[in-house]
């Protein structure tokens, strides 16, 4: 089979996923899960973190705790942006 090529698919990351999730979703349900994930996780990477600091443990517990605030922090700002752009181009996708 002399000139046969496979179709190679691009993979889609988790971002485009999310984005094309969040268009096919309502526009206002889009900004609905914006919204809500943005202060759960404002919520979850705004915790203080546990002062104790006596013991290897209690290091241990301190870099896992600041590792996921970092995350959180991160993601707080990336999910719903996929969200608030999936949501327009829903929008912009009706007015067509």
């Amino acid at each position: 089979m002399r000139g046969y090529r496979k179709r190679r698919y691009k993979r889609k990351t988790g971002f485009e996923r999310l984005l094309d999730c969040a268009a096919s979703l309502p526009w206002w349900l889009s900004v609905l899960l914006a919204v809500v994930t943005f202060l759960l996780f404002d919520y979850f990477s705004d915790r203080t973190p546990d002062l104790m600091i006596d013991s290897r443990q209690g290091a241990r517990h301190l870099v896992r705790q600041v590792k996921w605030d970092t995350i959180f922090l991160y993601l707080k700002y990336i999910i719903p942006t996929a969200f608030c752009v999936g949501s327009l181009v829903n929008l912009i996708r009706r007015t067509k």
